[in-house]
């Protein structure tokens, strides 16, 4: 398979880019690559499909992946889904090609929004490192208790 190159432009109702800067509220426009047959083992490339739609949620996980859930209000392309589907886009997915929004009427509430998502955003990723840190010591201690018995075993002490 090779790899196929989305590229989303800006339009007058669309006018401003906020790649990896959605929020929930946002009405974004952005393209997908949509494929047929088994995935990772034999797909087909069929086309783009071209989503309008509003942000209703977002949302980060334990282990930082960030996810969008959208509301449908325009489709264009192939294998169109239906308008007012409820969808989820991870957001490697949802920035891949572009992404591209309405302006909001009060845009200093879009910053405000913006603000806090960063703010949960680095809490989510401190928590991340506080957990790879601790499992990296949990490991170290296995290693070591592990290393203890081993001796042991191989002076006969076992």
């Amino acid at each position: 398979m090779s790899y196929v190159n989305i590229k989303t432009k800006p339009t007058k109702e669309f006018p401003d880019c906020c790649t990896n800067d959605v929020v929930k509220g946002d009405e974004v426009r952005f393209s997908e690559a949509v494929f047929s047959g088994i995935p990772y083992v034999s797909p087909t490339f069929l086309g783009v499909r071209t989503i309008e739609a509003v942000v209703v949620s977002e949302s980060y996980s334990v282990k930082g992946r960030h996810t969008f859930t959208l509301d449908i209000t325009k489709v264009n392309g192939v294998k169109a889904l239906k308008i007012g589907k409820r969808i989820r886009r991870i957001s490697r997915n949802l920035y891949k090609g572009g992404t591209y929004r309405k302006p909001w009427k009060d845009e200093a509430k879009r910053q405000d929004a913006l603000d806090e998502k960063h703010v949960r955003r680095k809490a989510v990723r401190a928590g991340i490192r506080e957990f790879v840190d601790s499992e990296k010591e949990l490991y170290w201690w296995q290693c070591k208790f592990t290393r203890r018995w081993i001796e042991k075993r191989q002076n006969g002490r076992i």
